[in-house]
Parts: structure tokens; sequence; C-alpha cells
């Protein structure tokens, strides 16, 4: 049965046009308004014609770097994910559906993009439906002990997470045999840094004047992988990554593998 043949047939999934929704999820949270003007005020917010393009990256200037960086990164996770045989990925705060869809241009597999997000889910369904599926969905929440993957992403979505953890526990349980998660493009810290880093958000926020945003932005420590085997593919703690990090070629953020038990 295909992604969107299980969302369609499932009583806790119901339809809108080409967006699935979790029936207990509340719509139009504050988390969704708070991340959403945030993004507006950094001009992350990216038009049709833009996200189609991603991550070749075409809105101008200020982001470039970062997308290059963002590019490579993908790369070099569909390169390593071409390797396997994968037949389905989903990916957990999916946003506008831009990596899936990058994906997609390679890997003709079952693909799954889930978040809580509406504004930018409604648009990732319009730009990709329906070669990837979409669904407003909580993992935080009870979902469907048969929804599973032999892939799930987690990029740049860990630090929304309070309790990363349980997440990453939850997680586990959602891949099939074999199966493998891979967390990136969130910040990890040392456990010494984490108050400092904490500070400069606050005042990032306050600057921004999105303060909501403080009490939904959370700072992980590297010492939460303990409870977990994991891989780390790439580590920025190395002194040839720092250097690289400190002139916009390599990620600043670590990628790390967690294989299903």
């Amino acid at each position: 049965m295909s992604i969107q043949s299980f969302l369609a047939n499932h009583p806790d999934f119901y339809r809108e046009g080409l967006l699935f929704f979790q029936r207990r999820l509340a719509r139009e949270s504050d988390f969704e308004k708070a991340y959403i003007t945030l993004r507006e005020k950094e001009g992350r917010v990216y038009s049709d014609d833009v996200v189609k393009a991603l991550p070749v990256y075409r809105g101008g200037a200020m982001l470039e770097k970062e997308w290059k960086i963002r590019k490579r990164s993908a790369d070099k996770l569909i390169g390593y994910l071409k390797k396997k045989p994968f037949n389905s990925i989903l990916e957990v705060g999916c946003g506008n559906g831009w990596l899936l869809n990058y994906i997609n241009q390679s890997m003709k597999i079952g693909l799954l993009g889930i978040d809580i997000n509406e504004t930018e889910l409604r648009q990732a369904a319009s730009l990709f439906s329906p070669n990837i599926s979409f669904a407003c969905a909580d993992v935080d929440s009870d979902l469907p002990s048969s929804l599973r993957a032999d892939v799930i992403l987690l990029p740049s979505a860990l630090q929304y997470f309070e309790n990363p953890i349980k997440l990453i526990t939850t997680l586990i349980t959602k891949l099939n045999p074999n199966g493998e998660l891979h967390v990136f493009d969130s910040p990890l810290y040392n456990a010494n840094e984490v108050d400092a880093a904490q500070s400069r958000s606050k005042e990032y926020f306050t600057k921004q004047r999105v303060e909501p945003m403080k009490g939904m932005y959370y700072h992980h420590a590297w010492n939460i992988l303990e409870c977990f085997e994991h891989v780390i593919m790439h580590d920025p703690r190395s002194i040839r990554n720092r250097v690289f990090a400190k002139v916009g070629t390599v990620s600043p953020f670590p990628w790390i593998k967690i294989k299903a038990k």
C-alpha cells in the first residue's frame, strides 16, 4: 500500500484538498503563529518559485551562503541513501517540502512529510503533490503504530522539541527493521555552552519582537546521544570541520545516524 493510500484509508487522518490532517491535532497552534512570524522577519518565507528551486537558492544574496551549505549536506545525504535498499522515507518537520522534493529527483520511493506548520505544509502540498504526501501531524501524539518507514529524517527540527530523548525514542519505534533515523542541521552544544546559547537566543527573539519563541526553542547538549547507539556522520567539533565551517564551506551542525533496534 502506498503512503498516500495508507493516509487516505486510516481513521486517524482526514483529507482537505492535497493535505492530510491528524484528526486529534489542534490547528493554528501558537507555535505555528510565532514560527511563521519569525520566519517572515528573517526573510525565510519563500515564494513558490524559490521553494521549487531549492536547495539552489534564487531569493537574493542574504541567504545564499546558507543554502550552498544546505545543498552540500543534502547531496551527501542523498548519496548515502541511494546506496541503501530503502523503500520509504518519513521527514519530521518537513516545512515547505524542499528536501523531500530534492530527494524525489534522485530516488523514486515512498515519501511522506509531516509537520504541525499548516502554512508551509499547504505550500508543500500545492507544489509537490501527488509525488510526495504531506500530513499535518504531531509526532509527540499517538501516531498510528502501523505508520512506519525505512528512513526517518529529522532536519533542522530537534531544537523545537523540549524532550529530545523522548522524541528520538518515539521515532525509533517508527522505523522498519534495519531502518535508520538521521538527525541533522540542528545545533548540539557542550554542556557548559548551553546557558550562553540560551541567552543568545533569548536576546535574538527579543530583538526580532517574537517573544513567544523564547519558550519554544530549546538548546540540547551532545550528551542526549548517550542514550542511543549512534554514528556521527559529520562532526562539526573536529578541527578540520571547525575551520571549514568558519569560512562557510561545511555545515556547522552534526549529522547523526541511529539504527533501528
